[in-house]
């Protein structure tokens, strides 16, 4: 990959901590360190590896926290600079304990093998670029907001050897490519309130509901179900085309087979608890042996784009996207 010189566009944005900036950050920010190191999933070492973390708070600005510091903080506990001061803030310390960091960062995680072996196609496809675009609306290299080329090649790169051992957030955060990546919490906490404000009044509702029931359901039943998220009705008409032309699921396709391995609530809960560690987990397990997706990439990509526009979320559509619309 082209090395390309992000840090004067992004440090030139940098503006010290004040501690009296009061945001109640939770355990938001922990969720996004350890999922920035999920996401990237062992990116490939090189010449430009990581150095440098932006954090682009509310109402405080942008901390910026080197690779040093977080593992001298993870090995010790000690921090200092912005990051020190970051972490005593007391709207923040009452949130996230020093300990609770510290154990997220050091925390093991590991990719199966089966998901191993899947990441370079799933990558490629255009549902999956649309799942990275989300990811690098919050999460990317330098200043490249929305652009999810460094993530994508750096989990291609790497993905087989994620499976051979377990290794931290932290490891993995510290062979990432280029030198500076920036986390927009400020924006991650956007599309959170607004995920959630759409999906909490639908979990109990969804309960065992597949995605072939969904995909099959009236359009009454649909209504009633997509009242008790608020949506307009112009999202529920929106919702009722893109299920119209996604067709039916045959019985014992490979769609089927797919589809059938996840959980629709447990996905849902997990978004709402911003586990999004578990999420990956759970999608890793999607056994992808023997399926041919490529008949089924246009469908499940539409599909795709209604659902994360009813929920608000960003749409950026990769090149296999812009492959498929040709």
């Amino acid at each position: 990959m082209a090395s390309t010189d992000y840090r004067s566009d992004v440090r030139s944005d940098v503006r010290s901590f004040g501690s009296s900036g009061s945001i109640r950050l939770a355990r938001r920010m922990a969720a996004l360190l350890s999922g920035a190191g999920v996401m990237v999933a062992l990116a490939a070492p090189g010449a430009q590896a990581l150095e440098t973390i932006v954090l682009k708070l509310p109402a405080i600005g942008d901390v910026e926290i080197t690779l040093d510091e977080l593992q001298t903080f993870a090995a010790t506990g000690q921090a200092s600079g912005d990051f020190g001061e970051l972490l005593d803030d007391p709207a923040v310390s009452s949130e996230l304990s020093r300990d609770e960091m510290r154990a997220i960062l050091n925390a093991e995680f590991g990719i199966g093998s089966l998901a191993a072996r899947a990441v370079p196609e799933v990558v490629d496809t255009c549902p999956g670029q649309l799942v990275l675009g989300t990811v690098s609306q919050v999460i990317y290299a330098g200043n490249l907001k929305g652009d999810s080329t460094a993530m994508r090649a750096a989990i291609t790169s790497t993905a087989a050897a994620a499976s051979q051992g377990r290794i931290t957030a932290l490891d993995v955060l510290g062979d990432f490519q280029p030198d500076i990546l920036t986390i927009d919490v400020a924006e991650a906490m956007t599309i959170f309130n607004r995920l959630k404000a759409r999906v909490d009044p639908l979990v109990d509702r969804v309960g065992n509901l597949t995605v072939r029931e969904l995909t099959t359901m009236d359009n009454a039943r649909l209504r009633e179900l997509m009242a008790a998220a608020n949506v307009t009705d112009a999202d529920v008409r929106k919702l009722e085309a893109a299920i119209q032309a996604f067709g039916t699921i045959e019985a014992g396709s490979d769609l089927d087979k797919l589809f059938s391995q996840i959980n629709l609530q447990q996905l849902l809960q997990k978004a709402l608890a911003g586990n999004f560690a578990g999420i990956l987990g759970d999608l890793g397990a999607v056994d992808l042996s023997g399926i041919d997706f490529d008949q089924y990439e246009a469908r499940v990509s539409g599909l795709m784009v209604a659902l994360m526009e009813v929920l608000e979320l960003p749409v950026n559509r990769g090149p296999a996207c812009t492959a498929l619309s040709r």
